[in-house]
């Protein structure tokens, strides 16, 4: 799904902010508005990948503190280790966030969460009817 010129234009100042405040961040657009899935009421939801310094519950503050755009967004902040280590957990969020999410600052840590999701796809990396399983175990496992 391609994001509205609407949406990018509203979106643009907090990635401006972003970028000043944070050394090459990536933001993600995605649930269901990056699916083209979302309805009237559905918020937008942002992940930033960035080199944070806060804990994770004062950032999500610092964040929200950042949006004026008049959106109904939800926008979570984790730092690269913290990201990786979510798609190392399998974790949902995560990795569908890198396989259907829309980098509106494609920051260059995205190339190393691609590499990252085809590795794990590389290992059988298989969707459950309601989570992510490696469908074939590694050589560390064995």
């Amino acid at each position: 799904m391609m994001m509205t010129t609407d949406l990018a234009v509203k979106l643009k100042p907090l990635c401006e902010r972003l970028r000043c405040l944070f050394d090459d961040p990536l933001v993600l657009l995605c649930g269901s508005t990056a699916l083209g899935e979302n309805m009237p009421w559905s918020d937008v939801d942002l992940i930033v990948i960035a080199d944070f310094e806060k804990p994770f519950l004062e950032r999500l503050k610092e964040l929200a503190l950042l949006d004026d755009t008049g959106l109904a967004l939800e926008v979570l902040g984790y730092t690269p280790a913290e990201f990786i280590q979510m798609l190392d957990r399998l974790n949902a969020a995560a990795i569908e966030a890198v396989e259907f999410g829309i980098p509106i600052l494609p920051g260059n840590f995205l190339s190393t969460l691609k590499r990252k999701l085809t590795e794990l796809k590389k290992l059988g990396l298989a969707k459950t009817s309601c989570t992510y399983l490696l469908a074939r175990r590694t050589e560390q496992e064995r």
